[in-house]
């Protein structure tokens, strides 16, 4: 603009030492804002690369611009460089007759030819903000006259835009090493774009979509060919030199004795963003850039890496580092600030998230935590757009209401009817063995998965294989109707706390929330991209997390139905899920042998609890005073108490330990446990052998030993999970195409 409008090319061009780049950064990104044309030395790195610096700066200081802004200090005094600018920008001012230096100061040092007589603005008491400020007013009065219509700040087409978000977090080499916060970058950045495009505008690529370059490449052309208004490619994990220097981004199968020509090198990206047909080319690259760095700076301010970044008709805006995210970090600290301002807003922002309000962000939160600053280059090649409207001046986020009054239990009874065939009373009760006092039934067809309690004691919930949804009042086994629902098999469900809602983890990789008493479907969660294997709720009902067979635990907000988390540290299936009774850690089953246990609200891998033996973990539940159990493939039940000092493992296939009979480990193999409330017992679940009580001597050593086995009959030996009654005096289970109902006969704690 600037050079059009008053000879120059540049309406200020900046000197500063490198100690004071953090802040000459912000200042610069203000200034490009505001549409006010800039050298900054970071937005000029392709044009300086091989060029004589010395000439060049020469040129850029004397000639180049209309005000020069010489930002003073100690340091700036110190080096040859700055000093050099200075000169040349004072044999400018020499023949300049208007005013052209343009002091600004971080304190008092005396400048040779800088005289005292020239006003100045002392830093310390104008700040970034007050000081672009002047400078635009500075800038603008010459302007005025000539200035031209600036374009109004729109949002993207979201109908022409296309979003990529391209990660790997798992690579099959050695070569480099996992990223297992880039699931999280993808997930949670996803999560944002879904919220404004249209299904399938916003197209993730990771290691499970695309392995190796070709596809990447395949993917990516695709949605460049699609995108018409805004294309914004987003990439992160791994990144590696090939043997010209050139950057290379690393795929899943990268690896071998020459692994870059495995990896997508960022030629292969430039082509793409700069050959599709979007009127608006964004990049955002977060990257860990593997190899020493041949020119002694960070990497992240690397200009030769930087370089390869600034494509033709394309705003790039990156980070390259070195230093790899703490391991129980989410995401990575750059996306995870990018995730926040696009998630969660900016207070007291502007209605429209602008690139330079998102990039001025991420600046200044790179500033707090002493990161170095992401570079931004190519604002002007852009629109005047913006990626999305301010969450935060949305107000408070919407309640879910069920929009119906409240409804006691005995209106939920009243409001019932049983379902037709189906016996009120408990069947069978003459033959029943010892302590099974109801059978509650489904049907020829009804399969039951998984068996809940309300947490008010009052009913019982089944879910089965067919979308159906079972429930009996506790006190008489009394059916209180079934619910169907349109998705796949219901694999778990879980109460909410406060016995209203329930929550059902699905085959077709969704969560599912109803409202009994009303027969209502409330939601539908999604995220996981295979099927869910089991579901919990917060002990406040805040939260509702879910584990998948993709390897990954999800959590959703309950105040908004949104997206909370998902944490991604297992390396194979998750098959379960677990809150401590104070909300403060979620413990997940994990394939890899690992339980893990993480903090709800950050997602950070507080302890990994592991067997020592090479197994899967499948359950894992805490008792009421948070101690935790889980069990693993083998038949072994693993203890801890509240601290996670470690009592056990049981080994319940062993001869020695349960006395009478064979050792048979698929007879005894485990399929569930159930910490039953009041008492010191474990109800495990087996496949072979019914229900086994587990009694833990929590007083001494821990030891445990086979207090009793509940078996629905001969024909019945399949117990697969197993519920308590909140005061501990029933257990219920599936079995068949019935639910059992044991009553547990032991003194109370």
């Amino acid at each position: 603009m600037g050079g059009a409008e008053n000879g120059y090319e540049y309406d200020v061009c900046l000197s500063f030492a490198g100690e004071q780049r953090r802040t000459v950064e912000h200042v610069a990104a203000q200034l490009r804002g505001r549409g006010i044309r800039v050298y900054y030395d970071a937005y000029e790195q392709i044009q300086t690369w091989g060029v004589n610096l010395f000439a060049h700066l020469d040129h850029v200081y004397r000639e180049s611009a209309r005000y020069c802004i010489v930002f003073v200090s100690a340091d700036y005094a110190a080096k040859a460089w700055p000093r050099h600018e200075l000169q040349s920008a004072q044999e400018r001012a020499l023949h300049e007759p208007n005013e052209y230096l343009l002091p600004v100061r971080f304190d008092d040092t005396r400048l040779p030819g800088l005289h005292s007589t020239i006003g100045y603005v002392d830093f310390h008491e104008t700040g970034v903000d007050r000081l672009v400020d002047l400078i635009a007013e500075k800038v603008g009065r010459d302007r005025a006259s000539v200035r031209p219509a600036v374009a109004p700040l729109r949002l993207i087409d979201p109908r022409q835009s296309r979003v990529v978000l391209l990660g790997t977090s798992v690579y099959t080499s050695p070569v480099l090493a996992n990223v297992p916060q880039t699931a999280q970058n993808l997930y949670q950045l996803g999560q944002v774009f879904d919220e404004d495009l249209p299904a399938g505008h916003c197209i993730r690529i990771d290691e499970r979509t695309a392995r190796d370059p070709g596809g990447v490449v395949r993917a990516l052309r695709q949605a460049s060919a699609d995108a018409r208004d805004t294309l914004l490619v987003y990439c992160a994990g791994r990144a590696l030199y090939g043997p010209d220097a050139q950057l290379h981004l690393g795929v899943a199968d990268t690896g071998g004795p020459r692994p870059w020509e495995r990896a997508l090198p960022v030629s292969a990206l430039r082509d793409l963003l700069t050959s599709s047909r979007a009127a608006n080319r964004i990049l955002v690259v977060d990257c860990l850039v593997d190899g020493a760095d041949a020119f002694g700076v960070p990497i992240a301010e690397n200009a030769e890496l930087l370089n390869q970044l600034d494509f033709a008709n394309t705003y790039t805006l990156a980070t390259l580092s070195s230093t790899p995210a703490e391991p129980t970090a989410m995401a990575t600290p750059f996306s995870a600030d990018l995730i926040t301002v696009l998630r969660d807003g900016i207070p007291d922002g502007p209605e429209l998230l602008s690139l330079t309000d998102v990039t001025e962000h991420l600046l200044r939160a790179a500033e707090r935590t002493g990161r170095p600053n992401p570079l931004s280059v190519g604002a002007e090649r852009i629109d005047r757009i913006a990626l999305r409207r301010n969450p935060a001046q949305d107000g408070p986020p919407m309640r879910w209401q069920s929009g119906q009054r409240p409804i006691s239990v005995d209106d939920y009874w009243a409001a019932q009817a049983p379902r037709p065939g189906f016996v009120s009373e408990p069947a069978l009760r003459l033959n029943l063995p010892p302590d099974l006092v109801q059978r509650l039934p489904l049907g020829p067809d009804g399969i039951p998965q998984r068996v809940a309690y309300s947490p008010d004691g009052l009913v019982i919930a089944a879910v089965t294989g067919m979308s159906e949804i079972f429930r009996w009042r506790a006190a008489d086994g009394r059916p209180l109707g079934v619910l169907r629902g349109q998705a796949g098999a219901f694999l778990d469900l879980a109460w909410s706390p406060d016995s209203r809602l329930l929550a059902l983890g699905c085959l077709d990789a969704t969560v599912q929330l109803w409202e009994p008493p009303t027969g209502r479907h409330v939601a539908t969660l999604r995220g996981p991209t295979q099927q869910i294997t089991a579901v919990a709720f917060a002990p406040d009902g805040s939260l509702v997390a879910a584990s998948a067979q993709d390897g990954s635990t999800h959590l959703w907000s309950m105040s908004t139905m949104r997206p909370y988390g998902i944490i991604t540290g297992h390396t194979g299936p998750v098959h379960d899920v677990a809150f401590a009774p104070d909300g403060q850690t979620l413990a997940t089953a994990g394939a890899d042998g690992t339980v893990g246990l993480w903090h709800p609200a950050t997602g950070q891998l507080r302890i990994p609890l592991r067997s020592g033996q090479s197994t899967s973990f499948l359950g894992v539940d805490y008792d009421a005073k948070g101690r935790l159990a889980a069990h693993d493939g083998h038949g072994y039940v693993h203890v801890w108490t509240p601290d996670y000092a470690t009592l056990g493992p049981f080994d319940t296939t062993r001869r020695r330990f349960f006395g009478e009979g064979p050792s048979e480990a698929e007879r005894h193999r485990i399929s569930g446990i159930t910490f039953i409330p009041e008492t010191s017992l474990i109800a495990c679940s087996t496949f072979r052998e019914g229900v086994k009580l587990l009694d833990i001597d929590w007083s001494h050593s821990a030891e445990g030993r086979e207090k009793a086995r509940l078996l629905g009959g001969r024909r019945e030996p399949m117990v697969p999970s197993t519920t308590a009654s909140p005061d501990g005096r029933y257990l219920a289970g599936p079995a068949r195409n019935e639910v059992l109902v044991w009553e547990i006969r032991t003194p109370r704690l």
